[in-house]
């Protein structure tokens, strides 16, 4: 059976108009598949009950080995969109064998395994007369990684849950913790990348109460969001560290929970320097 990889290879832009293809090879098809439709006609208007499903199996099987025996088998499977799952997986989800009859492919049933795999958000499944499968794959968008006691998943643009086993490749993604977080996840998101400046400095975010976040930022850092209007405490934080560079200080908290206030809690460096400052005064 051959593979394409997630390139589409020339041939997979011709095959666009699926009809005209299918309108030449259908004539190709052999003489005995027509005489087994027609026979299986006559055996179906039969009235003895106990005929009929054997009938229709037998029908089905002369017509799978007359398509077989007429080429009409699969020897051409190209997966398009792949890139975190696995060649392996796919094929294992459609359980196609090579020389198996193109008639016996449902594209429905094979839709629904390749769905449930866990990086594809949706499928597409295609057959091309005589001998061709293509599967086309959108695979989910990892924004963050939810830790929930010792266990960690990947949350999506739409805070589904992927689970993998290897996060190495998505260390530099924020850590977020909180029953909800992966609900809330995007919103978050799209709130610090208002000030790009600081959501460089974002490690992760704690979803508190079900009300509000923490954000943790590089140096040890916790800012402290408020429940409403977080995006305008955010910008607020932004305008003071431009100003103050506070975000180099020696700081451990930096609270915004109340209105156009800022409050900070120094650590031991900077209450150091304060008392220092306070004795030369």
């Amino acid at each position: 059976m051959r593979l394409l990889g997630q390139g589409v290879k020339k041939q997979a832009n011709t095959q666009r108009n699926p009809k005209t293809s299918s309108r030449k090879t259908i004539t190709k098809i052999s003489r005995r598949v027509v005489l087994v439709l027609a026979v299986g006609s006559f055996t179906l208007m039969s009235s003895y009950n106990g005929w009929f499903e054997n009938s229709k199996m037998a029908i089905r099987s002369s017509v799978i080995k007359a398509s077989i025996e007429s080429g009409f088998v699969v020897d051409d499977i190209s997966l398009i969109g792949r890139i975190n799952t696995k060649k392996s997986e796919i094929m294992e989800a459609t359980k196609v064998a090579r020389g198996q009859s193109i008639l016996e492919i449902d594209p429905k049933k094979i839709h629904s395994q390749i769905e449930a795999l866990p990086w594809v958000e949706f499928a597409v499944v295609q057959r091309y007369w005589p001998n061709k499968l293509v599967i086309t794959i959108s695979e989910r968008r990892p924004i963050a990684i939810w830790q929930k006691d010792s266990n960690l998943a990947l949350i999506d643009l739409n805070g589904n849950l992927i689970k993998v086993s290897n996060f190495r490749p998505f260390r530099k993604l924020p850590t977020l913790v909180g029953e909800d977080a992966p609900s809330k996840a995007s919103d978050l998101l799209k709130l610090l990348t208002t000030e790009p400046t600081l959501s460089k400095e974002v490690l992760g975010a704690t979803w508190v109460g079900g009300r509000r976040w923490n954000v943790s930022l590089r140096g040890g850092i916790e800012v402290r969001l408020p429940e409403i209007n977080p995006g305008q405490a955010w910008g607020l934080l932004s305008r003071v560290n431009q100003k103050y560079t506070l975000l180099e200080r020696d700081i451990n908290i930096i609270d915004l929970r109340l209105p156009n206030r800022i409050i900070v809690n120094v650590g031991p460096r900077g209450r150091q320097i304060i008392m220092k400052a306070g004795k030369n005064t």
